[in-house]
């Protein structure tokens, strides 16, 4: 199977917008079940919710890449700009901003050795995390790096 071209541009899939609504629609559902529902199980399936947002355009057509990804270093990793435990939680502890969580869940790719790189207890959130490591991102809709 031929490499993928993470420097080509990115481009959202049409069937994105119902994928999203459908998961919204499902975690306001799981977060609300309040009778005989145990919370690890709304815990997993709120998880499940998460990766179903990320990999909306697919696991491996990320609109963000590291810089190893994009110079075609591998092996790949499909990863959370903001962790799923901290998204989870921040849904059942206020499921009247469930919508604004999962506009949040953010899936990119980082090769395994950067995402060896990510401090355990670190500081910063989000993509702070990984500027705190030294890994760049690019962004392959806009055509340029996060940082510059």
């Amino acid at each position: 199977m031929p490499k993928k071209n993470y420097q080509s541009s990115w481009h959202e899939n049409p069937d994105v917008a119902a994928v999203k609504q459908s998961a919204l629609r499902l975690a306001r559902t799981i977060a609300e079940l309040d009778v005989d529902v145990l919370l690890t199980h709304k815990r997993k399936l709120l998880r499940d919710v998460v990766w179903i947002v990320t990999e909306a355009n697919g696991k491996g057509n990320t609109r963000y890449v590291s810089e190893a990804v994009y110079s075609g270093q591998g092996p790949i990793r499909h990863e959370h700009v903001l962790p799923i435990k901290y998204l989870v939680g921040r849904m059942l502890e206020s499921p009247e901003t469930i919508s604004q969580v999962l506009d949040s869940a953010i899936g990119w790719l980082v090769t395994e050795g950067e995402h060896r790189l990510l401090p355990s207890n670190s500081a910063g959130e989000g993509w702070d995390r990984y500027r705190q490591a030294g890994i760049r991102v690019f962004d392959r809709l806009e055509g340029k790096w996060l940082d510059s």
